[in-house]
């Protein structure tokens, strides 16, 4: 359940905590290393728990160590074949560092110069951190589909609680990809709905994706009117209520141009 799987380990990684005097001048280039190390297969989380509570203690809220810290973490969530539960204690921490990022008041920072493992130069950025976002919230989601993990994240009732994530738009495409070809059977529905209703943005990102979220549905009934999932009256509504918030009184817009729009309101 993820609102109830806390690990002692990381209450560091929860609870306020300022910043000390002994952060590392090297702590981002630390930090990278040990994200690279995961990658190539050291995942011990545990170790790596220990590592960020270290580093929290030390550096506090500063927004580039959260902002790696969340890779750190994100990384074996991804790398890590499931049902092994460390994937998915992993993208628990991953994603409450997200948080812990958005609680801090998020923005943006300078791209980050860094050395890779075999001493090539690396970068780190705010397009890095969505991006990666959005592989945890696909993977999360799929997740979820197989194995069940992360139920709460997709049931109504606590989806309120837990809020609307660091990038909401990011996590809303994500379920719009999980919904091609009706792969998710309508399962994620509410989370979708929720971030287009409760997390959209002046730009309407979230609720332009929950709107592709319902057209992918739309387009998995054409091609089988027999198939399992929602109803055709719950996509329909789902395609105009969003479509209507997303466009904001346009015609088209860069995620829908004025044909699509003709067709998806037409299902």
């Amino acid at each position: 359940m993820l609102r109830q799987l806390i690990i002692p380990a990381l209450v560091a990684l929860i609870l306020p905590a300022a910043a000390g005097a002994a952060c590392p001048d090297d702590a981002a280039q630390q930090i990278y290393s040990l994200t690279e190390g995961a990658r190539a297969g050291d995942r011990e989380i545990a170790a790596l728990s220990e590592a960020a509570k270290a580093f929290v203690a030390d550096c506090g809220e500063d927004r580039v160590v959260l902002s790696l810290l969340f890779a750190m973490f994100a990384v074996p969530g991804l790398e890590i074949e499931p049902p092994n539960p460390d994937r998915f204690q992993a993208q628990l921490i991953a994603f409450r560092t997200g948080n812990r990022i958005l609680r801090a008041g998020a923005g943006d920072f300078a791209q980050l110069q860094l050395t890779g493992p075999d001493g090539a130069p690396a970068s780190w950025s705010v397009q890095d951190e969505r991006n990666i976002y959005w592989d945890l919230m696909f993977a999360m989601s799929g997740d979820y589909l197989v194995f069940g993990a992360h139920g709460d994240l997709y049931t109504p009732g606590k989806i309120e609680q837990i809020g609307c994530g660091l990038y909401p738009d990011e996590e809303a495409s994500a379920l719009a990809q999980q919904a091609s070809g009706n792969l998710d059977g309508g399962e994620l529905v509410a989370r979708v709905s929720y971030l287009g209703r409760a997390c959209d943005t002046a730009e309407h990102e979230a609720s332009g994706y929950a709107a592709r979220y319902f057209g992918e549905h739309a387009r998995a009934r054409a091609d089988d009117p027999g198939n399992l999932g929602l109803t055709e009256g719950d996509i329909r509504a789902g395609l105009n209520g969003f479509l209507d918030r997303h466009l904001d009184g346009a015609a088209e817009s860069w995620l829908f141009d004025a044909g699509e729009v003709l067709r998806l309101r037409g299902f």
